[in-house]
């Protein structure tokens, strides 16, 4: 049995007839290690069993209703709305129940600092030195001598908690991120796996899309864009449109300046010609691009330093490399 204390066996609604729902979802959840598959299973199959229980849970389960009930109001309630009634009572306490029992603000955010898995332990083992969706900024993972917690990236919710409460702990569900791609961009915005980037899925996106630039109408600032190298590619193109990645990266235009500086002061042999003039320092060309240009040369260290896929790009277009060379 469970402790008194558990928000499930506390709870006192009822679904199906007389059975209690925090009864009826703590048997559908332990049964066949369901919990398990929603907290540890891959994206297309966390997704599936959420409608599975969904469908357990509230009997006649009808996706567009659920739809319709999410964008209730509590007006609409207030006002004694006959539609908005009908769909909160059969979906409402079914959905409050859900939301206390994957409370993510509760438990993953651990504000209280208890000794648990939590946010921070999930950061670290990650290690993403910069934010998954825009690699531009820092999402470094640190705590002080102390073990005081300091800083760790956000976690996006790509299923949304709000319409997957039941997903809102699934570890493939959480992606570390920064402060502007969590909270001010992406938002609430509908992510799915026939229409979106998933970064744990398509592992291999950073090979789908290039950025190239273009000069702004006064030629001094400069407008971005993030192209799919296969024009039917949706996936690519939806996520770098519903993420404003062209949008984000207009902010940095010293960066392009910089880039361009180089390439007017050096030669396409630039990378050449430091290992020329440094012989004793014993550095392979990767080291010497880290170093020239502050970003990581190979795709699967892109995360380790802001805007490497950017700086590599557009570095390619400069011709002050060439990507497809074997080093």
């Amino acid at each position: 049995m469970c402790a008194d204390q558990c928000e499930v066996c506390k709870h006192t609604g009822k679904i199906k007839g007389n059975i209690p729902e925090s009864v009826k979802l703590k048997q559908t959840l332990l049964a066949t290690g369901l919990l398990n598959k929603i907290i540890g299973g891959e994206p297309s199959e966390i997704i599936d069993e959420n409608a599975k229980i969904w469908k357990e849970l509230v009997f006649d389960f009808d996706v567009k209703d659920y739809s319709a009930y999410l964008k209730i109001t509590k007006k609409q309630i207030k006002d004694q709305d006959k539609k908005a009634l009908e769909l909160d009572a059969k979906y409402g306490t079914v959905y409050n129940l859900l939301t206390r029992v994957f409370d993510y603000e509760r438990w993953f955010q651990n504000g209280k600092n208890i000794a648990r898995y939590d946010a921070y332990e999930l950061a670290a083992s990650l290690d993403r030195n910069t934010c998954t969706y825009c690699n531009r900024l820092y999402t470094n993972t640190l705590k002080d001598q102390g073990l005081k917690k300091v800083m760790r990236p956000d976690f996006d919710h790509w299923f949304t908690k709000t319409s997957y409460p039941l997903l809102a702990l699934s570890f493939y569900n959480l992606i570390p991120s920064c402060g502007v791609c969590n909270s001010s961009v992406k938002l609430e915005k509908t992510f799915l796996i026939g229409t979106h980037v998933h970064p744990y899925v398509n592992m291999d996106c950073s090979d789908r899309y290039t950025y190239t630039y273009h000069f702004g109408k006064n030629t001094k600032n400069f407008t971005f864009h993030i192209g799919a190298k296969d024009s039917d590619d949706k996936l690519i193109i939806n996520t770098a449109k519903d993420l404003k990645l062209e949008d984000v990266y207009s902010a940095h235009q010293a960066e392009m300046n910089d880039l361009l500086r180089i390439r007017e002061a050096y030669s396409e042999k630039y990378i050449e010609n430091m290992l020329k003039n440094y012989p004793l320092a014993g550095l392979s060309h990767k080291e010497v691009f880290r170093l020239a240009f502050g970003a990581e040369f190979d795709k699967e260290n892109f995360h380790k330093l802001p805007m490497s896929k950017f700086r590599q790009d557009i570095l390619n277009e400069l011709k002050m490399l060439d990507i497809k060379d074997e080093w």
